[in-house]
């Protein structure tokens, strides 16, 4: 981790964590450009990686069964992030951009 870590509060990664994931799933949605939508994915990596940075070291604060409901958690949320995209894209008829635009507020 980086040698700063300790020097943030959970508050101000959680801050740092919601706004680039917006602007992430904002920047994919909106802007034309495919290279302006790979920053978009690229931003969306780093705040998943910061939140998994910040809050995977607390599990070691619980009982044991914390770590299989993170994962169990993370997984589902993947299943029905695709499920609700493909939802909203196929079967209600709403665009990618606009789908990424609700999904992203």
């Amino acid at each position: 981790a980086p040698f700063f870590m300790h020097l943030l509060t959970y508050f101000s990664r959680t801050v740092v964590i919601t706004v680039t994931a917006i602007i992430a799933l904002q920047t994919t949605a909106w802007v034309p450009n495919v290279y302006a939508k790979l920053l978009g994915v690229a931003l969306g990596s780093v705040s998943t990686g910061f939140a998994e940075l910040s809050f995977l070291s607390l599990t070691s604060r619980y009982p044991e069964g914390v770590v299989s409901a993170l994962t169990s958690g993370t997984g589902s949320s993947g299943i029905i992030a695709s499920g609700t995209y493909l939802l909203m894209t196929e079967v209600i008829d709403v665009s990618s951009s606009t789908t990424l635009a609700i999904v992203g507020v």
